[in-house]
């Protein structure tokens, strides 16, 4: 029986680009979403609620369903979102979300409570109560000016410095800030043990102050650079004769 069913499969014929990976590079000819039927969604609140006039060429047709991550809400952000990403459990969104949305929630607190102690107007005026604004400029302070890349010459590895783009800076920001604070939840460096929503908190709070670990890594990685920096020439490659 076994032997019927091998002679069997001998006789089956792959087609030659199955064989060899053949790669297509013909373009896509239609689309879900005509252009010619679909506009793209209105993001903008306000311009939503407005409207469309009957001039406008998009009255007449469909909008194309909004993403999941660009839903119009007054505490939506795109850096707030890149941090969720970065703190999910097992890919759960929700639980970024229930992570970082806790340690603003902190945040806000801590400063309605330097709210409440403040006497003067004045006073209240300067305070930040807005969490999202501390947490966004506490990333941009932890965002670094170089990166070490390995680049090996004569059989040797060295870590060269190289200056950074602005999202590889703020990615790299967002991830430093999650691996310590999932260092210090786990360890206990601190006087009082706290889970990740505390170590996030009170890094981002202090990271708008420019201060506190995370500031303090970043510093520490900025002197490996400058202890490099004899190294910069490797990025370039020699010219030929």
């Amino acid at each position: 029986m076994s032997l019927n069913i091998f002679a069997s499969c001998s006789r089956v014929i792959i087609p030659t680009f199955c064989q060899r990976g053949f790669l297509s590079t013909t373009t896509v000819s239609r689309n879900l979403f005509d252009p010619k039927t679909f506009y793209e969604p209105i993001l903008d609140k306000e311009q939503a609620t407005a409207g469309l006039l009957q001039s406008d060429p998009r009255y007449f047709k469909f909008a194309k369903p909004m993403p999941s991550d660009a839903t119009p809400v007054f505490y939506k952000d795109d850096v707030i979102d890149k941090l969720i990403r970065a703190c999910m459990v097992d890919g759960n969104k929700e639980k970024g979300k229930e992570l970082v949305y806790g340690a603003l929630e902190r945040i806000k607190k801590r400063q309605y409570k330097n709210w409440k102690k403040a006497k003067t107007e004045e006073e209240k005026a300067a305070i930040e109560r807005n969490p999202v604004v501390i947490a966004k400029k506490g990333l941009v302070n932890l965002r670094p000016v170089l990166k070490l890349v390995n680049n090996t010459r004569g059989g040797i590895m060295y870590q060269v410095p190289m200056p950074v783009s602005e999202s590889h800076a703020e990615w790299r920001a967002i991830k430093s800030l999650r691996v310590l604070c999932v260092k210090l939840s786990k360890g206990g460096h601190r006087k009082k043990n706290k889970n990740f929503v505390d170590n996030l908190a009170i890094e981002l709070y202090d990271a708008w102050l420019n201060k506190g670990k995370a500031i303090e890594n970043k510093q520490l990685y900025h002197k490996r650079c400058e202890a490099n920096k004899a190294y910069a020439h490797y990025l370039y490659k020699p010219g030929k004769g």
